[in-house]
């Protein structure tokens, strides 16, 4: 009989990247019985894996008591072996089913303590209680937990190395077809940006930069993705750039591949904030199995990354005008932006994909149940 694996999340919706398409796909193609519960997710099973949906509460703190609380007891009703939780906030259930006798895993997609420091919705007078507090949260995780997964090096720095370990948010090889993709010579002047529309994410500079391109280049920058707060779009409209954007809002992941498989270069423009001047971006990974070149943000330890591997350039993401000017140099020269688009498909192909972490999240789970 297949042991019966149940994943929470009270955040993060039931087509997550790393939850579903990762974690819980995998799981099921490896025999185990993977039920998934989320908010406002439709009860259906998909490629294996059993969806349970709950309600999606409206505000942040209804969310952290009452859809915490819903995704706890669907969670029990499914009576698992091993619950693995995806957020913070459900700290609460981690302890409750431990003391049940349940096995846990508690994954890090984030650094708490880093994350908090810089949520607008933390009042600045407050954010260092609120980074103490998350550290608090972090250390009773680690007591409660068989394992806690940590989704990149950095993270994991904040956990005992013995209880920890690495599961890495590589691209799923197979999403990223190249003959799918429009050849790079015939592609149009179309610059892509594919993730959380808010502001440290530097939405409102890649749209600056767009103005701020010569006409005749007749560049479009493609947004894939929400705005967060809905009330950011409002002001985000409002600057002369967006004359030249082509927003998509939300799309399926097939959509986002195709997308991307029209664009000349993908953009990665993070705020150096705590969270992010170490962090492992997915999208920037995406870009490289799409054979994109990169204009990322010009942190330390990202610029090691991209120049070891030359898969694009560097700009300073505070400064629409460097945006610009990097954009500007990948559209003028194509046959080099091709080579870099290549040597990120090729890096992606040997070094960072999903294929390569399947083994670290097996022998996480095989370790835990035995």
């Amino acid at each position: 009989m297949a042991t019966k694996v149940i994943h929470l999340t009270s955040v993060h919706r039931c087509d997550d990247p790393r939850i579903y398409e990762r974690q819980c796909r995998t799981l099921a193609r490896a025999g185990y019985e993977v039920i998934l519960i989320a908010p406002d997710c439709h009860d259906r099973v998909k490629e294996g894996v059993c969806l349970r949906g709950v309600p999606k509460a409206n505000g942040r703190l209804r969310r952290m008591l009452g859809t915490v609380y819903q995704v706890y007891r669907s969670g029990v009703r499914e009576n698992g072996e091993l619950y693995h939780l995806h957020d913070p906030e459900l700290l609460g259930p981690a302890i409750l089913l431990r003391m049940q006798g349940k096995k846990i895993i508690f994954d890090f997609h984030e650094s708490l303590a880093a994350q908090v420091s810089t949520k607008p919705w933390v009042m600045s007078r407050l954010r260092l209680a609120a980074a103490t507090f998350a550290t608090f949260v972090e250390k009773l995780a680690i007591i409660v937990s068989n394992r806690v997964i940590a989704a990149t090096p950095v993270i994991a720095r904040s956990f005992p190395r013995n209880k920890t370990s690495v599961v890495m948010n590589y691209p799923i090889l197979k999403e990223f077809n190249p003959t799918s993709c429009l050849p790079y010579s015939r592609r149009p002047p179309w610059i892509g940006y594919v993730g959380a529309l808010t502001e440290i994410r530097g939405v409102k500079e890649m749209v600056t930069a767009m103005d701020l391109l010569p006409s005749h280049l007749k560049a479009k920058l493609f947004l894939v993705g929400t705005f967060k707060p809905f009330d950011f779009e409002n002001e985000v409209t409002q600057i002369p750039g967006w004359n030249y954007v082509d927003y998509a809002g939300y799309q399926p992941r097939k959509s986002v591949v195709d997308i991307l498989g029209q664009c000349r270069v993908g953009l990665v423009m993070l705020h150096p904030t705590p969270n992010y001047l170490e962090s492992y971006p997915i999208k920037l990974y995406e870009y490289m199995a799409a054979g994109l070149p990169i204009i990322a943000s010009d942190f330390p330890f990202w610029r090691k990354i991209i120049e070891d591997v030359g898969c694009g350039l560097l700009a300073d993401p505070l400064d629409p005008g460097s945006i610009a000017d990097r954009i500007q140099w990948i559209l003028a020269h194509p046959k080099e932006a091709e080579k870099m688009g290549k040597r990120g498909l090729a890096a992606v192909q040997t070094r960072f994909n999903w294929n390569l972490e399947i083994p670290n999240l097996l022998r996480v789970y095989e370790e835990v149940l035995q």
